[in-house]
């Protein structure tokens, strides 16, 4: 990517892959290393400090979006926590207590916020971001879409899931994948890496791949050859479902 294409709607999202990417790849390069510099030049251009109620965010204008600088704080914090920047973890830290700050008896806040010219900063009348939101964006939980890497007993394969936890064994001709989510829930799961299988079972029983899978009320699959990536709807009878596929 071209550093001079980077866009201050960018920020948060080049903070967040590189955690990403830390997390899948450990000990290897990370292409949004060089980014973040950047980044963080970008927007830090447009922060303003209120000293008086020790508030922080960034503006555009004279007005701050609120759900940007949530998701901007928690992702600049993850960032540059793990890069041991801790001057920059713990600015991502103020902005969110900055933006907790602002919440009414109920936990809401509002979604923009002004400064005036003398330096004030006041909530914008009108639209607000609920608890809720405000709660899914710091801490969404187990139950949140994400890529995540399966394990380390087979190389090479990762997820994109909301399930809280995936994992896989492999067992002569058979790769079990083992996944996570509330029973009686129905989930998708895309795992990539699974090169091409005789068959695949879920609930230990031979289930054949049906393109329409989606239009039916129950699990289904479909498979990318070219991509080895297979594709799963899952209703869950069990806490723990398994995927096996036969070699």
């Amino acid at each position: 990517m071209d550093t001079a294409s980077l866009t201050y709607e960018m920020c948060p999202g080049i903070f967040e892959a590189y955690a990403d990417i830390r997390q899948m790849r450990p000990n290897g390069d990370n292409p949004f290393e060089r980014l973040t510099e950047y980044a963080c030049s970008i927007f830090s251009g447009s922060l303003r400090l209120n000293a008086e109620k020790k508030q922080v965010f960034v503006f555009r204008g004279n007005t701050a979006d609120i759900e940007y600088n949530l998701r901007l704080g928690k992702a600049l914090a993850a960032w540059a926590g793990a890069a041991g920047k801790n001057d920059w973890a713990d600015l991502g830290q103020s902005i969110i207590l900055s933006a907790l700050f602002l919440s009414d008896n109920s936990g809401n806040v509002p979604a923009f916020v002004n400064v005036s010219e003398s330096g004030v900063f006041s909530g914008a009348a009108g639209k607000k971001l609920s608890a809720a939101r405000v709660y899914g964006i710091i801490c969404p939980g187990d139950y949140y879409p994400r890529s995540m890497v399966i394990g380390s007993a087979v190389n090479g394969l990762w997820a994109w899931t909301a399930a809280s936890s995936v994992s896989a064994t492999q067992e002569n001709n058979v790769l079990d994948i083992a996944v996570s989510f509330p029973m009686a829930e129905t989930h998708h799961i895309m795992i990539r890496g699974i090169r091409p299988f005789e068959k695949i079972q879920i609930y230990n029983m031979d289930y054949p791949t049906d393109p329409q899978f989606e239009r039916y009320d129950s699990s289904g699959w479909v498979y990318s050859a070219q991509d080895q990536i297979l594709t799963v709807k899952l209703k869950h009878r069990e806490p723990v479902e398994h995927i096996k596929i036969y070699y």
